[in-house]
């Protein structure tokens, strides 16, 4: 099973938000879930710099034998230009 969705909204001409949530998992040969949510805010100076502020969430779990399961939290800043 696998579900995308995301979301994009300009609240003006320089300001946009959004998010996208990832979820995978598989019940087959090698059982595991993941899970990843991400939010930003993101801001469109007008010499064409984008500043963009984002936060996710990873949650993976495999099953069998459970080695690898982690969870973390991830705060990003990134900069880009649009023209």
């Amino acid at each position: 099973n696998m579900v995308d969705a995301n979301l994009n909204v300009e609240v003006s001409q320089y300001w946009s938000l959004g998010g996208y949530v990832n979820y995978y998992e598989n019940r087959g040969s090698w059982e595991l879930t993941r899970l990843f949510a991400k939010a930003y805010l993101e801001y469109l100076c007008k010499t064409g710099l984008v500043v963009k502020l984002s936060y996710g969430y990873l949650d993976y779990e495999e099953e069998s034998p459970g080695l690898n399961n982690y969870s973390a939290d991830i705060l990003q800043i990134s900069f880009g230009y649009k023209w």
